[in-house]
C-alpha cells in the first residue's frame, strides 16, 4: 500500500546517493572493504557523541552482539547477571542468551512514562541484594531515561552500564550528554528506518573510553585479527606471544566474528553525520507538536499514553501511544492513508524465543505497551498540518469508540 504518511521517508535524497556514485566512479576504484574512510567516520562519530573511540560494524543488532561480546571477554564484570528491559528490540536481548558466561538474563518492566526500563525496580532489586553484573538500559525510540538516577544507582551498587541507543541517535540530555555516551558501552545502529542512515542501508556502531574495551572490539569485529589494533598494543601482543613477521597479519588473539562495514558505509555516514543535528531538530520538533495535539485525550480518556521527553532533546524514529481504543485507531489510519504498526517488538518477554528458554514476562507497563502500543509518523518533511491531520484521526476514532 502507497500511504501518504508513511512511518519511514526523506531518511536519504538523491544526492546522497549520487555521492556515494562519485565516490564509485573515481579513475582509480577506491577501496571497497573497511579502510580509511571507515576510519575517518569513527573519528567524526566519536567527537559527535563525545566519546574516546567509536567501532562502526555492519548493523545495529551486531553493535550490540559485539558489545556484549566484549564486556564478557574483559574483566569488568563482577559476575555474569545481567538486567535487562522489557520493552526492547529482540537483538537488545538476545546476546546475553546466546553468549556463555552469562547467567540467564533477569527482565525488568518498563517505566509508564518513558517507557525505558522502571528504575523504581531496578533499584528494589539491587536493594534485595540480587546484585547484577551487568545493566542494559534501552532509549526507546529516542525518548530517554532518567540519566542522573540511573547513574547514582550504578555508582551505589557498582554494576557495569551498557546503553543501547540503536534507536535515539541524536537524541540528548538538558545537559548535552548524547545519547551513545552512557556508560561502558554503547551502541548505536544507522539502519534505514533509524535517524542516521547512510546508502548502505544497514550499520552500526559501538562507543566506549576504555582502551582494553576498544581493543577487544577492534579484533573481535574482524575475526580477533590483530592487524588493525593501534600499533603500541599490536606490538605488545606480538612480541607476548612471539608472533613471527610472517604471521603478524593473520594471528588471531580471540574468538572473533565478522561484522565489519565496507567503505561505503564510511563515506555515506561522514556525509549524513554533518546533517545530524537538524534532522534531530526536526524531529524533535514534531515530537512536540504530536504532544500538544494529543494532550487533550491523556485526562479524559482512561488508557491512552505517549511517551514523556520530560525537556530532554527527542530525536524520536516515530511517535508512540498506548490507547484502550488500539484497533479503532489502527483501522482509522489505515482508512487515512497514515501508515502504523506495533511498538517496537513490544514485550520481549512474550517473544517466542524468550518463552522457549525463560518464563513469559507479564510486567504490567511492559504488557500494556505490548497490547496496546503503537506507532505514528515522524519524519523530517512532516509539516503542523501533517501532524494536526494525524492527531485528529487518532482523536476522531477515540472519541468515537
Amino acid at each position: 500500500m502507497n500511504y501518504k504518511y508513511p512511518l519511514c521517508k526523506d531518511n536519504l535524497n538523491k544526492s546522497d546517493i549520487q555521492h556515494i556514485c562519485d565516490w564509485l566512479s573515481q579513475e582509480e576504484t577506491p577501496q571497497l572493504s573497511m579502510g580509511k574512510e571507515v576510519r575517518k567516520a569513527e573519528e567524526m562519530l566519536a567527537k559527535w557523541v563525545g566519546r574516546k573511540y567509536a567501532v562502526i560494524v555492519n548493523s545495529g543488532s551486531s553493535a550490540n552482539l559485539l558489545a556484549a561480546w566484549a564486556l564478557r571477554c574483559s574483566k569488568m564484570l563482577k559476575n555474569g547477571k545481567v538486567f535487562l528491559p522489557a520493552v526492547a528490540w529482540a537483538t537488545s536481548v538476545s546476546p546475553f542468551m546466546q553468549l556463555q558466561g552469562f547467567e540467564p538474563p533477569v527482565m525488568l518492566d518498563a517505566d509508564k512514562d518513558t517507557f525505558a526500563m522502571d528504575l523504581n525496580e531496578l533499584e528494589k532489586r539491587c536493594k534485595a541484594d540480587e546484585n547484577p553484573g551487568l545493566v542494559v538500559v534501552v532509549q526507546p525510540l529516542g525518548v530517554l531515561i532518567d540519566k542522573e538516577r540511573l547513574l547514582r544507582l550504578k555508582e551505589k551498587y557498582n554494576f557495569v552500564l551498557m546503553e543501547d541507543a540503536c534507536a535515539a541517535v541524536g537524541s540528548s540530555y538538558k545537559d548535552g550528554t548524547k545519547a551513545g555516551a552512557l556508560g561502558e558501552i554503547s551502541c548505536w545502529s544507522t539502519f534505514y528506518g533509524h535517524q542516521l542512515t547512510s546508502v548502505a542501508c544497514e550499520g552500526g556502531v559501538v562507543f566506549c573510553d576504555n582502551p582494553d574495551l576498544y581493543n577487544l572490539l577492534i579484533m573481535s569485529r574482524e575475526h580477533g585479527f590483530i592487524k588493525n589494533l593501534p600499533e603500541q598494543e599490536r606490538q605488545a601482543i606480538i612480541k607476548e606471544h612471539r608472533i613471527e613477521k610472517l604471521y603478524e597479519k593473520f594471528s588471531f588473539i580471540v574468538p572473533g566474528f565478522n561484522v565489519r562495514p565496507t567503505e561505503m558505509l564510511g563515506v555515506s555516514l561522514q556525509r549524513k553525520l554533518l546533517e545530524l543535528d537538524d534532522i534531530t531538530e526536526k524531529r524533535n520538533n514534531n515530537h512536540l507538536l504530536y504532544q500538544k495535539y494529543l494532550a487533550e485525550l491523556k485526562k479524559p480518556y482512561n488508557g491512552f499514553k505517549f511517551q514523556e521527553t520530560n525537556g530532554h532533546l527527542t530525536a524520536s524514529i516515530s511517535f508512540a501511544i498506548c490507547s484502550y481504543e488500539r484497533d479503532r485507531i489502527v483501522q482509522a489510519l489505515e482508512e487515512n492513508g497514515i501508515e502504523t504498526r506495533i511498538y517496537s517488538a513490544g514485550n520481549i518477554g512474550q517473544s517466542v524465543f524468550w518463552k522457549e528458554s525463560n518464563k513469559p514476562f507479564f510486567g504490567g507497563v511492559a504488557q500494556n505497551i505490548h497490547q496496546y502500543g503503537l506507532f505514528l509518523p515522524n519524519f523530517i518533511s512532516l509539516t503542523e498540518e501533517d501532524i494536526i491531520f494525524i492527531c485528529d484521526v487518532v482523536k476522531k476514532a477515540i472519541k468515537e469508540g
